[in-house]
């Protein structure tokens, strides 16, 4: 019972999760990118919002589907 409560579950959840993951990183892309007075403070900062929902993204649709 529980199982086919995951197999129900995870598509419906896999969508709202990988749109919010994707415009987390594209709103962190233009402050990692920028240039100016300020930037070196917002670079460091970008990159790493990037890279933690990136891993964050693809442990999520790996460990996921293991327990279904």
């Amino acid at each position: 019972m529980p199982k086919d409560a995951l197999k129900e579950a995870c598509p419906i959840r896999y969508r709202p999760i990988i749109m919010t993951s994707l415009s987390t990183i594209a709103g962190a892309i233009p402050p990692a990118l920028s240039l100016g007075p300020g930037a070196e403070s917002r670079i460091p900062m970008a990159t790493a919002v990037i890279g933690g929902v990136s891993f964050q993204l693809c442990s999520h649709c790996s460990l996921s589907p293991a327990f279904t």
